[in-house]
């Protein structure tokens, strides 16, 4: 398992995805930090004019920006997960290279579990090297940072997981294309559940609060995020927010539920067994 590990990180390195996806975060982050250098211009330009040392609503909306920042990075981090994993089988299956692979002693569920733990340390990586680096580079500049990062962004990486095991697990019966298609689509399932359990509270409409539960626990990934933008938020904001950020896509008003993460430790170890058992099944 650990060699299929190995071989797939060298494979997506050779086929310079790591190239790529480093690429794209620095533009996304220099983009992220030449906003930030302008609106820390903006806030010491109008404490000056009030005679005033610092802006005094501007760790307030430090907390935001660095809210909306990794929300981003959430959502890029997911999409890397979904098209790292997009064609781990069935596109490998498709040019034929599983077929080399499978003439060796490896069995089956060595290449899929190999496969998932080498996609998962990159997706993991991904989301705390680009979440960790935003959160440094505004602390070095404005020196804010939110209550509790580690903990949002061990959530963030959770999800990636996650989302990878999906992908992984659709592409062990799936056509490449499909698969991507379809986890787009579950991916944009879950962040409407959101939509709806806000839709719910905010019109009083009790079926459209058990659809918005129903879809949290089928598709946790909106639930996960919503979980680490509690982390991100001071007292003051979680108190205003407390009577209507439920089902909010962009922030939650809840710490994480032990018993909502052991359903996603076993979600992931559900989905990631049935991979197995369907890639041994499978006519190859």
């Amino acid at each position: 398992m650990l060699k299929v590990a190995r071989f797939t990180l060298r494979e997506v390195a050779r086929k310079r995805l790591l190239f790529a996806l480093a690429l794209l975060t620095v533009l996304f982050l220099a983009f992220f930090f030449y906003g930030v250098y302008l609106q820390e211009q903006a806030f010491e330009r109008r404490a000056r004019e009030a005679g005033l040392e610092r802006f005094p609503q501007a760790e307030f909306a430090w907390m935001f920006v660095v809210l909306m920042g990794l929300y981003m990075v959430n959502f890029l981090g997911s999409l890397v997960s979904v098209f790292s994993g997009v064609g781990s089988l069935s596109g490998e299956l498709e040019a034929g290279t599983l077929h080399t692979v499978l003439t060796k002693p490896i069995s089956r569920a060595e290449v899929v579990l190999g496969k998932w733990l080498g996609m998962s340390l990159l997706a993991f990586a991904y989301m705390a090297l680009t979440g960790g680096g935003l959160l440094l580079g505004t602390w070095l500049m404005v020196g804010y940072l939110p209550p509790e990062p580690l903990a949002a962004l061990g959530l963030m990486g959770l999800n990636a997981v996650l989302l990878l095991t999906l992908t992984l697990l659709g592409s062990s019966f799936l056509p490449t294309l499909t698969n991507g298609i379809g986890q787009v689509v579950l991916y944009g399932m879950g962040w409407t559940g959101g939509i709806l359990g806000f839709i719910a509270q905010f019109t009083n409409t009790p079926l459209l609060e058990r659809l918005s539960k129903a879809s949290t626990w089928a598709i946790p990934t909106d639930a996960l995020w919503r979980f680490a933008s509690y982390y991100l938020q001071s007292p003051e904001l979680l108190q205003l927010s407390r009577q209507d950020a439920e089902g909010n896509p962009f922030a939650g008003n809840r710490p994480a539920d032990p018993l909502f993460l052991l359903w996603v430790g076993a979600y992931i170890v559900a989905a990631l067994a049935l991979a197995v058992w369907i890639f041994r099944k499978r006519d190859l």
